[in-house]
């Protein structure tokens, strides 16, 4: 019986510590280039460069994006603007929309 109380929760650490990880290995990510430019191109390129992100889908609708985010397909959007490239010329702020599949929650709040 004192043999049961020490061992078992021994063995849940051991076996459960391994199910608990807050890694991330490769984030599924799509692309919604809507600007088209050298300067979108680069920044989408340092994205996948970063070795977090693996671009999966290059899309050229918005309703592309969330229908793949709501399929579960991809764990992040990135959605460009138009004028992106011509923003940043001017220096002016240019936003980039990034959506978050939520359903892995781990995932979503470390990336």
């Amino acid at each position: 019986m004192f043999g049961i109380i020490l061992i078992a929760p021994v063995i849940q650490l051991i076996l459960l510590g391994y199910a608990a990880t807050l890694d991330v290995n490769i984030v599924h990510t799509l692309v919604f280039d809507q600007d088209r430019s050298e300067l979108s191109r680069y920044f989408i390129e340092e994205f996948e460069g970063s070795g977090f992100f693996s671009i999966e889908h290059y899309v050229s609708d918005y309703n592309e994006v969330t229908e793949l985010i709501d399929n579960g397909e991809v764990i992040v959007a990135i959605v460009i603007p138009n004028n992106f490239e011509k923003k940043i010329q001017r220096h002016e702020t240019a936003k980039v929309q990034l959506l978050f599949n939520g359903s892995d929650g781990n995932t979503a709040s470390i990336v």
